[in-house]
């Protein structure tokens, strides 16, 4: 078989460390490669290899359908199950995990395995790995991370700071990767073209060179992922807002519990619809609001009046100039606490930043990018943050 892989990659191809860590921006054929590596390992010999990732409320969410599509088109030996994959062969097999709320015990099933292949490792969680690695002790087993780095202070990172002997970090961006689509390259350049225009290099260094949001440019600091379940039925004081949406952008809707007398937030639930139209997505919301009332993003009064119709308790939100501004100090003079199953809430905390120059210092404007909660958010207490700041004005 002629497999040919990007040149950078050759030393984890060719001699795997016990940690090896594939970091870098789209493009850079980081999935791709481990996918088809990991299956020529299987048709080699017996492995037992488990795919793991913080999240996974699915096996769409995983790696399997990556596989699935490889060993498709290349007509590898394989038998592709629902939630597992297996070599024939080999009897080499291949699972997936979510590494959420696991323990040791939990986890003790995965013991024996060959390789484990974490993949958006820039969101595992630092309990997450010290919980997983110990557990992957077979002789001469090893692991593979692969990122998009996301902050500096990321648990992998830290974990992992620098090569030796025991570690192997490679950078692989999409000027990298020979077989790079056309499309894609595109877009890098129009991004890259769009930073030497704005002189905002934020998004091109952090979406297309792998570089991480430092925490200068990091909007919310204050913020904590925690399972809270216990204290949920106490909540009483409920908040809720909503951001349209429907392709590139979703319909967006949170629920929050603010506790005036601690100045805490706490986040519990979320939707992020991509393609529903209102009815479906009112359909999601109506079993689970329980705020009088739902703060809507005022720019689409036809929508917050079909949601009224529907028994809904839309109200436009206020916004007007300053408004984002003036939403997200109230936000950040919270301690904020998201509740685990909130994952797209998360990732918007993590990555919501400002704009940067070339030279890495702070625009006074926050990206357009990774808001569609936090404009909910901003919504949902826009009443409170008046009330904090009543000499805001519109």
């Amino acid at each position: 078989m002629n497999i040919k892989f990007p040149k950078k990659l050759e030393p984890f191809i060719r001699e795997p460390k016990r940690f090896n860590i594939l970091k870098g921006g789209r493009g850079g054929a980081k999935s791709w490669s481990v996918a088809e590596l990991l299956l020529l390992q299987g048709m080699q010999s017996k492995k037992r290899i488990l795919n793991a990732r913080e999240v996974q409320n699915s096996i769409g969410e995983s790696v399997h359908k990556l596989y699935a599509d490889k060993i498709s088109q290349n007509k590898y030996p394989f038998e592709v199950q629902k939630t597992t994959i297996d070599c024939p062969l080999t009897k080499s097999n291949y699972f997936f995990k979510g590494l959420l709320g696991h323990t040791t015990a939990s986890l003790k099933s995965i013991e024996g395995i060959d390789i484990c292949w974490v993949e958006e490792a820039q969101a595992a969680s630092k309990k997450s790995l010290d919980i997983l690695i110990p557990t992957v002790r077979k002789e001469n087993s090893f692991f593979v991370f692969t990122m998009n780095p996301d902050e500096e202070d990321d648990p992998i990172t830290v974990m992992f700071p620098e090569e030796d002997e025991n570690t192997l970090i490679i950078h692989i961006n999409y000027y990298d990767n020979p077989w790079c689509p056309q499309t894609l390259i595109d877009e890098a350049e129009r991004c890259k073209a769009k930073a030497e225009r704005t002189g905002d290099w934020s998004d091109y260094k952090h979406i297309w060179l792998g570089e991480p949001v430092s925490r200068q440019g990091k909007i919310f600091k204050n913020f904590k992922v925690e399972d809270f379940s216990d204290i949920e039925s106490t909540f009483d004081n409920f908040r809720e807002g909503q951001d349209w949406g429907y392709s590139d952008d979703p319909f967006a809707w949170v629920q929050c519990h603010l506790d005036r007398k601690k100045e805490r937030l706490y986040i519990m639930n979320e939707l992020y619809l991509y393609q529903h139209s209102n009815p479906q997505a009112f359909k999601e919301v109506q079993p689970v609001t329980k705020a009088g009332y739902i703060t809507s993003d005022c720019a689409e009064p036809k929508s917050i009046a079909e949601g009224q119709a529907w028994g809904l308790p839309f109200i436009g939100a206020k916004k007007g100039p300053g408004s984002i501004e003036h939403g997200i100090k109230f936000l950040q003079s919270l301690e904020i606490i998201i509740h685990p199953r909130c994952t797209n809430t998360i990732t918007e905390f993590k990555k919501y930043s400002w704009k940067q120059d070339k030279n890495g210092k702070n625009l006074p404007v926050p990206k357009d990018d990774f808001n569609h909660i936090i404009d909910s958010l901003r919504y949902a207490l826009e009443n409170d943050s008046f009330e904090q700041c009543s000499g805001f004005l519109f």
